[in-house]
């Protein structure tokens, strides 16, 4: 038998390693491991980086790497120091480290570590807000500070030193945004950026500015900060738009016609721009690619136009949509959907190209959501998913309730039988999807995800959740 497979292994090796990709194309990841399984020739084969590395992702594949497991049962490599086959390759170890994630993802396996043993005033008072700045760090605000936290090790340890705000108000007043190594605090319309140094753990007040205005204020600390607020009197209630898309800032007044553009990496004003003017009917959301969409509503055309601005070009893109009715909108990268009750329509904005308009017929109780750059929706209480690269739509589960998206891989719908069910979606396959239902109360902080006080990290490793006013991190690796 050994002789046989030897031979087989032999005539593989032999072809061209471009021949073996396109075969290994065509088999399902499951194939891939039993070809690694039959001899240490073969494996040698099928073991190669080039064919596992489509099946990683490249970000969370560095990350995993360098960070130690939590969870137990631990990932432990398969290899061994006596082992007398050849060492496995870098991406397919990597596919096996992000398989032991998406295992405890599956299987609801995570480590609880509560905030309230370190007795932290900031994550106690402030249910909304919370953000991770890495994968491994959060930023906590209170009433009159924000505290920075590393997560790696328990207790947690502060990062970086505290930070005053100039204004001891509700973290509810407060917008807090991150950019790279900044924190950009806003209230009212005065914008803080703070810069953040790890080494030393301390931090900075770079600039300071109201967007209204055409320069910045020539203030370094907080507490000159703090006195000119109280000059101006400046009060927490704001009307208006704020927006930090990248390294920009776009704020608008409401009742205005002018957009207030800023770079927040130099602090400088970019334009005043020209635009409809904003009620509060009206939003204005962030591409995640530096372009902004803005929903105009008027209620006396009983209408909904969509416009699109590229913060690049510092100009109105051609993209133009108008609607009779309300209309919303969700985006993500260069693809927007725009939806009402019985229908929804993507575009890509950046062409002005239609790709799908499709029925829904349902009165959802959770808006559309991106997982990935795919488009979830419920259509006839059918939860679907668009993809706009191959404009194909995937029919998921029926009877959908309520749905929302918890990670870079899973789904919580909860279905008209009161069933919540955990949902497995496959961005390097969309035709593989699983699907496990979830008792209600027996799986409790997964029934929390998407809700006021939860946030997780870029790489899914790490969840915040916010419960009975204490914060507890989930950790899935």
């Amino acid at each position: 038998m050994e002789t046989s497979q030897s031979e087989h292994a032999a005539s593989l090796e032999i072809i061209p390693p471009e021949v073996i990709e396109i075969i290994a194309a065509t088999l399902s990841v499951e194939d891939l491991v039993a070809c690694c399984g039959v001899s240490h020739r073969i494996r040698d084969v099928f073991g190669g980086d080039n064919l596992w590395k489509r099946y990683c992702d490249p970000e969370l594949a560095e990350y995993l790497t360098t960070t130690p497991c939590k969870v137990n049962p631990p990932f432990v490599s398969p290899e061994t120091e006596d082992s007398t086959l050849s060492p496995i390759g870098s991406w397919r170890l990597a596919f096996m480290r992000e398989n032991h994630l998406w295992n405890n993802w599956r299987q609801g396996k995570y480590k609880k570590e509560e905030l309230k043993e370190q007795k932290l005033y900031g994550f106690k008072n402030s249910p909304i807000t919370h953000q991770f700045i890495t994968n491994d760090i959060v930023l906590s605000p209170s009433a009159g500070v924000l505290e920075i936290f590393d997560l790696k090790e328990f207790p947690f340890k502060e990062v970086i030193q505290p930070i005053p705000l100039p204004v001891k108000a509700s973290s509810l007043e407060w917008q807090i945004n991150i950019m790279d190594n900044n924190v950009v605090a806003i209230f009212s319309s005065n914008v803080q950026v703070y810069d953040l140094d790890y080494t030393t753990g301390l931090h900075s007040l770079k600039y300071t500015f109201f967007f209204e205005e055409s320069e910045k204020l020539n203030i370094k600390e907080v507490t000159e900060l703090e006195r000119e607020f109280e000059t101006r009197n400046i009060i927490p209630l704001f009307r208006g738009f704020r927006i930090v898309e990248g390294k920009f800032f776009v704020g608008v007044l409401l009742r205005e016609s002018i957009l207030h553009v800023w770079n927040l990496e130099k602090g400088i004003k970019l334009k005043v721009e020209d635009c409809p003017t904003i009620l509060i009917t009206d939003s204005v959301e962030g591409s995640g690619t530096n372009n902004l969409i803005m929903s105009i509503r008027r209620l006396d055309t009983d209408s909904t136009t969509f416009v699109a601005y590229s913060l690049t070009d510092l100009a109105y893109l051609p993209f133009k949509v108008k609607k009779n009715g309300l209309y919303k909108f969700v985006i993500h990268k260069e693809h927007i959907g725009i939806y009402c009750h019985n229908s929804i329509e993507v575009y890509d904005y950046l062409t002005s190209m239609l790709l799908i308009r499709y029925p829904t017929n349902h009165m959802q109780l959770e808006n559309p959501q991106f997982i990935g750059d795919n488009l979830l929706f419920v259509s006839n209480t059918i939860l679907k998913l668009f993809d706009p690269v191959t404009k194909c739509v995937h029919s998921y589960l029926t009877g959908v309730k309520w749905f929302t998206v918890i990670s870079k891989k899973f789904v919580h719908a909860i279905t008209h039988d009161g069933v919540l069910n955990r949902c497995e979606i496959n961005p390097k396959n969309l035709f593989l999807f699983k699907i496990r239902a979830l008792p209600l109360g027996k799986d409790f902080p997964f029934t929390v995800f998407g809700t006021l006080g939860s946030c997780r990290n870029q790489a899914s490793t790490r969840c915040f959740i916010q419960l009975s006013g204490m914060g507890s991190i989930l950790h899935f690796w």
